[in-house]
Formats: C-alpha cells, sequence, structure tokens
C-alpha cells in the first residue's frame, strides 16, 4: 500500500535537496534542520543517496557540453601554450584532492559532532557574511571570465583557463564545505570571486568542481550502504531522485542566468535571516 505521507516527505526533501545544492545556502543544514522543525523522522542513508544522486543527474546533464569538451580537448591548443591556466580536466582533479583528504581525515567529526544546529548557525551567518564581502569585490570591473570547455562554442577574448593556484584555493574551500551551514557551492563561489572570476564564472566552477565531488560521495555512500541496507521504499527513493533532479537542473539554469545580472546579495540576506532564527531557537 502506498504511504501517502511518505510520499509527500520524499517530495519535499527531494525538492529541497535540489534548490540549496546549488544555491549558495547549504542543502546539508536544510536536510539536518527541515526533519527537526516539522517532527519528520530521519529519512534515511538510501533517500540521501538518491537525492545527492539525482543532482549530480542534473550537473552531468546541464554540463554534458563541458564534460564532452574536457575530453575532446584534452591538451591545451598549441597557439595558447603559453598562458598560465590549466586545461579544465587536471584542474578539477586537482581541486577535488582537497575535500577527499579533509573528508577521510574527518569523517567521523563532519558525521558527530558538527551536526549541531549551534554549529549550523555559526557557519550561517560567518561565511554568510564572507560572501556578501566577495560578492561586492565581485562587483569591480575586469573580472576573469572562465573559458569553457566546450571547444564549438564561441571564442571570448576575455576568457582564460584557472591556474593551479585557483584550484588549490577553491579546493581548500571546497573541503570547508564539509562543515554543514557551509554550503559547498557558497564557499566555492566566494573563493572563486576572491581568486578574480567575475559571478558567472565563480558558480560555473563551483558547479563544475561538484561533479567529481558527488561522483566520490556517491560512491563511498555506496559502500556505506551496501553495510546497512536499503531502509526506504523504492518508490520513496524514486520520488526522491525525480525531485532532485528536476529542481536541480532548473537552479543550475537559472542562477547562471541571474548572476548575468544580478549579485549575489539576496543569498546573503538569506543566510543571515536563517542564522539569526537559529540562533534565537537553539541558544
Amino acid at each position: 500500500m502506498i504511504d501517502l505521507q511518505e510520499i509527500w516527505r520524499s517530495v519535499v526533501l527531494g525538492l529541497v535537496q535540489g534548490l540549496t545544492e546549488f544555491l549558495p545556502i547549504s542543502s546539508s543544514a536544510h536536510l539536518i534542520l527541515l526533519p527537526r522543525f516539522v517532527g519528520w523522522p530521519d529519512q534515511g542513508l538510501a533517500f540521501d543517496i538518491a537525492a545527492n544522486t539525482g543532482t549530480l543527474a542534473a550537473l552531468l546533464v546541464y554540463f554534458r557540453d563541458d564534460l564532452v569538451g574536457l575530453f575532446r580537448r584534452p591538451l591545451r591548443d598549441p597557439a595558447r601554450a603559453t598562458e598560465p591556466g590549466l586545461p579544465l580536466l587536471p584542474w578539477l582533479l586537482i581541486a577535488t584532492v582537497p575535500v577527499g583528504l579533509f573528508g577521510w581525515v574527518a569523517a567521523d567529526w563532519i558525521a558527530g559532532d558538527l551536526r549541531s544546529p549551534r554549529v549550523i548557525a555559526v557557519t550561517t551567518l560567518a561565511f554568510g557574511v564572507l560572501l556578501w564581502i566577495a560578492d561586492r569585490v565581485g562587483a569591480r570591473p575586469g573580472r576573469r571570465v572562465l573559458d569553457e570547455a566546450d571547444p564549438d562554442r564561441e571564442p571570448r577574448a576575455d576568457a582564460g583557463d584557472p591556474t593551479w593556484l585557483d584550484a588549490v584555493l577553491l579546493g581548500v574551500a571546497q573541503a570547508l564545505a564539509l562543515i554543514p551551514g557551509t554550503s559547498r557551492s557558497g564557499i566555492v563561489m566566494t573563493a572563486g570571486l576572491f581568486a578574480g572570476f567575475d559571478r558567472a564564472s565563480a558558480a560555473r566552477l563551483a558547479f563544475l568542481m561538484a561533479i567529481p565531488v558527488g561522483a566520490l560521495v556517491a560512491f563511498k555512500d555506496a559502500l556505506d550502504l551496501v553495510g546497512a541496507g536499503v531502509t526506504a521504499s523504492w518508490v520513496s527513493l524514486g520520488i526522491g531522485f525525480l525531485a532532485s533532479a528536476v529542481s536541480g537542473y532548473a537552479v543550475i539554469s537559472l542562477l547562471l542566468e541571474w548572476l548575468q545580472r544580478r549579485s549575489l546579495g539576496v543569498f546573503v540576506v538569506y543566510r543571515l535571516v536563517l542564522g539569526v532564527v537559529l540562533v534565537v531557537v537553539f541558544w
């Protein structure tokens, strides 16, 4: 018999995952806090894997041309051999190393003590302020524009590849996002703006960096699931996957378009308001 309440929870949690994964407001914080506020039981590891896989699928579909371009142009064009940047594929691999190391060393700490509403309140406020500062920096003229990997795109005179120093900076920032409330996309955008990229390029790098990280997380979660077993219905898992994939794809498209003309200010305000609410409720 179909449990309508379980289906409703799956839809809501899938949408929350898809909407918050790519906005700079922290998906982990919302998925931890929502069940606490509304009194729902923990959704379980299997559902988390399904929802995370949905947002990974959204990334793969949206950036399919970029991903094909990574392998169609694995080496720099000879005419650009003297430029200081790295081709995007090795750059993404370098940027993924810090989060893998930090996740391996601090896995128990991240999954235990850091999943606290008080920790989330602090990180929501602190990284919200940092995002605001970075957004002001990003409003300055002469910003760097990401050279997209798609070889069929129209070339831009102001485009360029990110450097290995960018990979280290954004990679370390991405590792900090393992702390709940930080927001992976938010902290990577912050680091990208401080590194000199324009808003849309910083967001695009954050999204591209999410692909190898998402694959690593999916692999680790799958191993954990083998030992734990599936504790949710396949209907619930499928709904969570679809809801997060569709909403995640929409958010990627809308946010990249938004950042072409607007700032990150609305997300800064949201983070600060949420942080204050969490301080009031949990302190």
